[in-house]
């Protein structure tokens, strides 16, 4: 059922990433994540996934007077730090032809919001929480009788008379 309804990972994934490599400056990492409004971003030599960068990752490695600091000066900073030197190396992957749920147990379990989509070492995308939760919504609008708990199915939350 999972195949049909278009609950595998490769149908909901982003396949249009922006990714740094390892030696590209944290600075421009920022500036990336920043324009895109993203919080993280695969890390890749080639198509090849070597690690993750998130803002957590940023701002847990940067000193702790760094939070004293001005956009431009933070900036400054970073010009000087590599990717490859915080990024966190073998993050929890998940391959396109797993199931959303398993995406979403993996997610849970490494407690993370996101997971690169791998196939053979070969960044293929991203799955997001939100992309999960867009894909289990998906299923229970599919799912006679699957609206809210105590509804008639029909997700206008009444019970069925």
């Amino acid at each position: 059922m999972l195949f049909r309804l278009g609950m595998l990972v490769r149908d909901r994934m982003s396949r249009h990433l922006l990714t740094v490599a390892p030696e590209d400056s944290v600075r421009r990492a920022r500036i990336l994540m920043r324009e895109g409004d993203l919080h993280r971003l695969p890390v890749v030599v080639g198509t090849r996934l070597v690690g993750l960068l998130s803002q957590e990752d940023i701002w847990a490695r940067l000193p702790a007077s760094a939070v004293l600091l001005g956009d431009d000066e933070v900036d400054a900073l970073l010009e000087h730090v590599s990717v490859g030197g915080i990024m966190s190396l073998r993050p929890a992957a998940v391959n396109p032809n797993a199931s959303v749920i398993e995406a979403a147990r993996l997610m849970r379990e490494h407690r993370v919001r996101a997971l690169p989509v791998v196939d053979r070492g070969e960044l293929m995308g991203i799955i997001t929480e939100g992309d999960v939760v867009d894909g289990l919504l998906a299923l229970l609008k599919k799912e006679p009788g699957a609206g809210p708990s105590g509804s008639g199915g029909d997700g206008s939350g009444k019970a069925a008379e």
